[in-house]
């Protein structure tokens, strides 16, 4: 793949696989040879990354999420401070493109057929794929129920496909007289076209909260 500049990515420390991600920009790169990405800010605070340590950086494209491993060459003290990085050497592709699924709330119409019934649900996605979703419900579907879902966006997300339920749980915790109940749900024909605009709404939606978590780490006092 190609990095270009005021891309967004997200970098961390090598060492500590379980540690903070800490979005940024590219502000400059010479293809093959180096990247050059404002120093990450946390809490008003630069995050040190120390000459010669290795980093992870992460990117979400529409192929999917890349992660690569590269090394801090110097910190420039610009205004902002700025670091200069090693050409990134691939790592691992965390999803293809038509595997990713996102943590998002979409309002869902559902009919469901169960033993001769048919229930039709008001409900929303939990998280949302190509493959499936899973929606929060009033009350539990058995395992292979067919469903019918229309889903629907204001403005930004529209499709309409048969379903079936692949499990079902309680959701703990739940205040009473709130929805307890999750199902997933596997899309069985959806549409090449919907397809498009499902993986285009996912990544806009990714994109979009890298963006903010960019901008809330670079306001003064941010916390």
């Amino acid at each position: 793949m190609s990095f270009q500049a005021l891309q967004t990515v997200m970098l961390r420390r090598n060492h500590d696989p379980d540690g903070v991600w800490h979005p940024t920009r590219i502000v400059d790169l010479t293809e093959g040879r180096e990247l050059l990405v404002y120093a990450p800010v946390a809490d008003g605070i630069e995050v040190e990354f120390p000459t010669e340590e290795k980093v992870v950086l992460e990117t979400t494209l529409a192929q999917g999420i890349f992660r690569y491993v590269t090394r801090v060459r110097q910190r420039l003290p610009y205004d902002p401070p700025r670091l200069l990085l090693e050409w990134p050497e691939p790592m691992e592709r965390i999803q293809r493109r038509d595997a990713v699924r996102v943590d998002v709330a979409v309002p869902v119409e559902m009919v469901a057929h169960v033993e001769g019934r048919r229930l039709r649900f008001h409900c929303r996605t939990s998280d949302l794929s190509v493959g499936g979703a899973r929606l929060i419900l009033p009350e539990p579907l058995p395992e292979e129920t067919p469903v019918f879902l229309k889903v629907r966006q204001a403005d930004r997300l529209e499709f309409a496909c048969n379903g079936v339920v692949v499990r079902c749980g309680e959701i703990p915790g739940v205040p009473e007289g709130e929805d307890a109940v999750w199902a997933g749900v596997r899309f069985v024909d959806l549409s090449e076209g919907d397809r498009r605009e499902v993986t285009r709404y996912l990544f806009d939606v990714e994109r979009e909260r890298l963006r903010s978590r960019l901008e809330i780490a670079r306001e003064p006092g941010a916390e």
